[in-house]
């Protein structure tokens, strides 16, 4: 039955799962943790999400499998989540075997997808995307059901349908194209260094995003975040120094300028905009990112010039949303760059999108920890919580000032971060 179903929507359910895979697990587990009363028990579920979402990019190459192999695990992860997550009504513990399997499955499904999209038999065509937006409204309709019912197994056992109706058809088409390029892992030192840095990553990713949310000292968030971070840049150096990844550096940017647009300025929008503007700026993120993309040919020589004009616009509240905007631009411009760069050196390296997602993660991973580090500094020299900066009715004069200087040298080295991106990108000119 299931294949039957899947004959001619295989492709639809594939590409719009892959889409919606980094957001929607999040996204149920957050609603799921705030109906709750915030309970701490729904919250580690959801730190696993976010976190595993975040690092597990560097797991997969310690598995030694390709990059089709990895997909499909990705596929079994997320219907293994989602069915063990219809249990937390009888005990929040499923919420967090689920969030382990959902929040790796989060961040292999996009990237893992991409490196078969590029394959002949993975053409998506226009019909295909009618479709996906279709099944879309469909699962959209769920969650709202789910959300408004609190009943969040209807979402959870349609989702496992639909990874289910994929996973035979795609494990079919995969067994009948043998042309498929392995992902190793060449030597031990390689292997180690890299799940040394993806539990590196993990446990700085958890700390940083349970500060934000538990009240911990500022002192010991700012000695934890130091040590660990000296550990990271020296494994960042091995990694780096064990692999010949084109357009590095840019990769690495995108990463923070995501994390500029997406993480920071939905919290700094409440000094500017005197409430927080999530759902605003993620849209305008979206109409930007999109924009980049169709126009990539007509203006995408000036990409770092607009990037560097929309930070500058941040830097004031009249022109704050459109700086945002601008900046979301830049993203889209330079996805299209780096796709198309990594796009002649495919049939080479088959993992080249991944290497692409591991070091825009850590970009991202380099913004937020530059965050914390400086509103640690802060909180601890004026004596005050770190959650402050978290908190909108704590938006004192101090601390909007406070929120100043940290949106200033944010802005500068994002600033920084552009003009060394410009450089390297000059030699694939």
């Amino acid at each position: 039955m299931i294949n039957i179903f899947s004959k001619n929507l295989f492709i639809p359910i594939l590409n719009l799962l892959a889409n919606i895979s980094i957001i929607l697990p999040f996204a149920i587990y957050f609603e799921i943790y705030s109906q709750n009363g915030k309970g701490y028990y729904y919250l580690i579920p959801l730190l696993l999400i976010y976190c595993l979402r975040g690092s597990g990019v560097f797991l997969g190459p310690i598995l030694k499998k390709t990059n089709q192999q990895l997909l499909i695990l990705s596929i079994v992860f997320e219907i293994l989540g989602y069915i063990i997550s219809c249990f937390y009504i009888t005990s929040p513990v499923f919420l967090v075997l689920g969030g382990i399997f959902l929040g790796i499955a989060s961040s292999w499904g996009w990237p893992y997808f991409l490196s078969i999209r590029e394959l002949p038999y993975f053409k998506i065509k226009k019909n295909d995307w009618i479709k996906s937006g279709l099944l879309l409204v469909i699962i959209l309709l769920t969650f709202w059901i789910s959300y408004n019912t609190k009943i969040y197994c209807f979402i959870f056992i349609l989702l496992s349908f639909l990874y289910l109706s994929v996973l035979i058809p795609l494990s079919h088409t995969l067994n009948t194209n043998k042309n498929l390029i392995s992902v190793t892992v060449s030597t031990s030192t390689k292997l180690f260094t890299q799940l040394f840095l993806f539990l590196l990553l993990l446990s700085l990713l958890f700390i940083e995003r349970y500060a934000r949310a538990i009240y911990i000292e500022s002192s010991v968030i700012v000695a934890l975040l130091l040590v660990s971070i000296i550990i990271f840049l020296v494994l960042r150096h091995l990694y780096k120094e064990k692999i010949n990844t084109p357009y590095m550096i840019p990769a690495s940017v995108r990463g923070f300028i995501m994390s500029f647009v997406l993480f920071y300025t939905p919290f700094y929008s409440l000094s500017y905009l005197g409430q927080k503007q999530i759902f605003l700026i993620y849209c305008l993120y979206l109409l930007g990112f999109e924009i980049g993309s169709i126009f990539f040919k007509i203006i995408g020589s000036y990409l770092y010039y607009i990037c560097i004009f929309g930070l500058l616009l941040t830097l004031n509240s009249f022109s704050f949303l459109i700086g945002i905007f601008i900046c979301s631009v830049f993203l889209g411009l330079q996805n299209n760059r780096i796709n198309t760069i990594y796009g002649k050196i495919y049939m080479q390296d088959s993992n080249i999108f991944i290497k692409k997602y591991q070091f825009s993660s850590i970009g991202s991973f380099f913004f937020q920890f530059t965050y914390m580090l400086m509103i640690g500094f802060l909180s601890i020299y004026n004596n005050q919580e770190i959650l402050n900066f978290f908190v909108p009715a704590n938006g004192t004069k101090s601390l909007k000032t406070q929120e100043n200087i940290v949106h200033f040298i944010l802005i500068g080295i994002s600033l920084i971060c552009i003009l060394k991106a410009r450089k390297e990108d000059h030699k694939y000119d």
